[in-house]
């Protein structure tokens, strides 16, 4: 995981005042601190580094990790096409009860082909 989520509770987990295990259960797991759309100059979490062919992506709601463990998230974005990912991990987000939004994007990085001359 390259990034951490933008949560009141995992403010708390980096500051060691709740486990990871606690946090699952934290009635205001689910407050935003940070968001999309509500400033006019969002913040990014910026991490550099070369593309791998193959490397995958997962943007994903609380919707999703609420429901689905970190391991079967990745077990379907490694090893599955994106949008049969996308698919799978909705289905089992709301198969499990589905008590919110559930947003899912997978994405694959394929570095464009070159062509050789002749």
């Amino acid at each position: 995981q390259l990034s951490r989520d933008h949560t009141e509770v995992q403010e708390l987990v980096d500051k060691g005042l709740l486990s990871a295990k606690e946090a699952k259960q934290w009635p205001r797991r689910n407050v935003l601190v940070r968001a999309l759309g509500v400033q006019d100059d969002p913040e990014f979490d910026i991490n550099q580094g070369m593309l791998e062919s193959g490397d995958v992506f997962v943007i994903c709601s609380d919707g999703l990790t609420a429901h689905v463990e970190d391991q079967e998230i990745r077990d379907h974005a490694e090893h599955a096409p994106a949008q049969a990912a996308c698919d799978a991990l909705i289905a089992l987000a709301l198969k499990r009860g589905g008590t919110d939004n559930v947003t899912v994007v997978v994405m694959r990085y394929q570095p464009p082909r070159t062509e050789i001359q002749a």
